[in-house]
């Protein structure tokens, strides 16, 4: 964890654009900021948030299958499994031990 004067940087998140579909990427929390009243949730709203500005319509994601909390916080925030077939074309994924997640971005801002 770096550390700026008194700021501490507990959490990232990135966002990949392939055309509609944006790609969730580098998404983490610093073990002591985890779980329930953490960053992790304004994280992720504000990168849909973004997203939707965008004109994106999905946001897709993999994750490693032995990350189950993980899997859970996805789940609990609109994400369903995903086979790689829904994924972008052009976007490089490596087939590995991990999960692929979806989330439609309906609605408006």
């Amino acid at each position: 964890m770096a550390a700026f004067g008194s700021l501490s940087i507990v959490g990232t998140i990135g966002l990949l654009a392939y055309g509609c579909i944006g790609i969730l990427k580098k998404f983490f929390v610093a073990a002591s900021f985890r779980g329930r009243g953490g960053p992790a949730f304004d994280l992720l709203n504000d990168l849909l948030h973004r997203a939707r500005e965008l004109g994106m319509t999905d946001i897709v994601l993999d994750t490693p299958s032995v990350a189950t909390r993980s899997h859970a916080f996805y789940a609990r925030n609109g994400f369903k499994p995903a086979s790689p077939g829904e994924l972008p074309a052009g976007y490089r994924y490596h087939v590995r031990d991990s999960l692929l997640f979806r989330r439609h971005l309906g609605g408006s801002l």
